[in-house]
């Protein structure tokens, strides 16, 4: 190549980085527009299920294991903290006991109730056509009184939680046995199915926060054996009440996520994880707890809302009305008092094992139970609520019944026989064979749910329900709206009916629905007796303190 020629070449190559010049700067003068962060897609990977822990919160107890776990651990959802300075006063929030039982007119009114409610179960026939022979309550307590009951030596007496060396907190068992002249106080974060802010000690928001926190984290560290600095490698599949508060849910999610350190969380609700755990993809839910009733009809995966109800009362309040009539035939425990936590376990315990729905049997014990006269209502108008025939048919036709609160011998058949008698006859004709499942595959209904999380944790559908730290640190409750299997905003619309067993200064209670007054524990008692049928009030109060829509309690109030 000649002189010349480098030359001309050199040229052209100077044009080039000029033009690039040029053009840089013009890019330079241009403003480019500013576009909104996105939520990334969620990302598809592999997730070993071993590295998935479960949480199912309850009023109760608390249910927390790994996806591939056979069963959980169970522990009393409670936690005792001792006092931070000498003298301060004991508090203790109450288990069996809730607002508005000790007034003296609702003593009275409990009493007329039981009387009526005695008189309608013998003046029936049994099942098999014959009468039931009649024992009053005097005679029990006189036969009672005449017993004696024996002492046992002090070997078998309950021995206390040990805390000669000053724990801080303690958790389950430790915490329901830490003897009252202690100085701890016990809280329970969960009260009918939502987070117990109160405006006593420990009741605000965020100590209800730290408690469930503590639990949780104490049930992680010493029954899983994973280090809380592990919890980065792990992710959380968190169990809420179908209908929930928005503000609770978003509080615990930065909790777990935030908090305790979990890289990734998934919310769900309970009624469609029991679904999944017991293997159908259809079914009216019935979760029966401690301390709430819950109805929803759930089809392929998804909860219908129009059809979720929500009722607080429980086994827990069952259990009370057991201690009554206990109380009524001279139970030789005298000193038993609905305050002590070993007497609410005594109680508790012989309620499980002595009460039954058999209507073969005669004994006195077969009027403690149930709320079945509420239930079978309810889950009637939680089908009615269904949008199509297609899908009542199906609902009719898998009845399931989850939790603990309903676990009685005969209790299937006797709810099977309610609803039954009490369906539309247009229905019975449609509906090939009614269905009350109580035990799917053998399983313990209180562990329906749980596992139900955990066999979500598997499905592959559920990546993209994954909400990742990062996301929740820069986007918050967005996600929620994003991810969230349910729809997240739905409780517009929707009220609080105050249809409790609280008793006003009169003894008596206001209704939201009608603003009447009504009688308050005798009308309690109604509904959770299982044998009344002649008694008009029974068709008009199934909702006590429900969550529905208020158009589908106008008219039900008749007081």
């Amino acid at each position: 190549m000649t002189q010349a020629e480098k030359e001309v070449e050199n040229g052209k190559e100077k044009e080039k980085d000029r033009d690039k010049e040029k053009e840089k700067e013009q890019q330079r003068g241009v403003k480019r527009p500013i576009a909104p962060a996105a939520i990334a897609e969620p990302l598809q990977e592999q997730i070993q299920s071993n590295f998935v822990i479960v949480i199912h919160p309850g009023s109760r107890t608390v249910r927390i294991g790994r996806a591939t776990d056979t069963v959980p651990i169970t522990i009393p959802h409670v936690i005792a903290r001792r006092h931070k300075q000498s003298g301060q006063p004991r508090y203790e929030d109450t288990w069996l006991l809730r607002e508005g039982l000790n007034k003296p007119e609702s003593n009275e009114q409990r009493q007329n109730g039981l009387k009526m409610v005695d008189q309608a179960i013998w003046s029936k026939k049994m099942s098999n056509g014959m009468r039931r022979t009649p024992v009053s309550a005097e005679q029990a307590r006189a036969y009672n009184c005449q017993i004696r009951p024996a002492v046992l030596d002090s070997s078998s007496r309950v021995k206390w939680t040990n805390t000669s060396h000053h724990p801080a907190y303690l958790v389950g068992d430790e915490a329901v046995y830490v003897n009252p002249s202690d100085c701890y106080n016990v809280h329970w974060p969960v009260v009918r199915g939502q987070l117990n802010v109160h405006s006593g000690s420990g009741g605000s928001l965020t100590a209800v926060l730290a408690d469930l926190e503590t639990i949780w984290s104490h049930v992680i560290q010493k029954h899983l054996d994973i280090p809380l600095k592990d919890l980065k490698y792990y992710r959380c599949i968190l169990l809420v009440p179908d209908i929930y508060n928005r503000q609770h849910i978003k509080e615990m999610v930065s909790m777990l996520l935030l908090n305790m350190g979990f890289s990734a969380i998934i919310v769900h609700q309970e009624s469609v994880c029991a679904t999944f755990g017991s293997g159908l993809s259809s079914a009216c839910v019935v979760d029966v707890g401690d301390q709430k009733t819950s109805v929803c009809c759930v089809e392929d995966g998804v909860s219908h809302r129009n059809s979720r109800l929500c009722l607080a009362y429980g086994g827990s309040d069952v259990t009370r009305t057991f201690f009554w009539h206990l109380q009524r035939a001279g139970f030789p425990y005298r000193d038993c008092q609905l305050t002590s936590r070993l007497d609410c376990q005594l109680l508790q315990h012989l309620k499980e094992n002595v009460c039954h729905l058999n209507q073969v049997k005669t004994a006195i014990i077969s009027q403690f139970e149930s709320k079945a006269l509420g239930l079978d209502k309810a889950i009637l108008h939680s089908i009615d609520c269904c949008a199509s025939d297609e899908t009542k048919r199906k609902m009719y036709s898998s009845i399931l019944v989850v939790g603990g609160g309903l676990m009685f011998h005969g209790a299937q058949e006797f709810l099977l026989h309610r609803i039954i008698n009490k369906m539309p006859p247009s229905f019975r004709r449609l509906v090939d064979n009614v269905e009350v499942i109580t035990r799917p595959k053998d399983m313990d209904p209180r562990l329906i749910s749980w596992k139900g999380g955990a066999v979500l944790a598997c499905l592959d559908t559920t990546q993209e329900m994954w909400i990742h730290q990062r996301e929740w640190q820069r986007f918050g409750v967005r996600m929620l709206r994003e991810r969230a299997a349910f729809v997240w905003n739905y409780q517009k619309g929707i009220k609080k009916l105050s249809i409790t067993v609280a008793a006003d200064e009169e003894g008596l209670q206001h209704c939201d629905v009608c603003s009447q007054k009504t009688d308050t524990a005798f009308t309690f008692l109604i509904l959770l007796h299982p044998w009344v049928e002649v008694l008009d009030l029974q068709d008009d109060l199934f909702f006590p303190s429900a969550f529905c829509h208020q158009e589908d309690l106008e008219g039900l109030c008749h007081h």
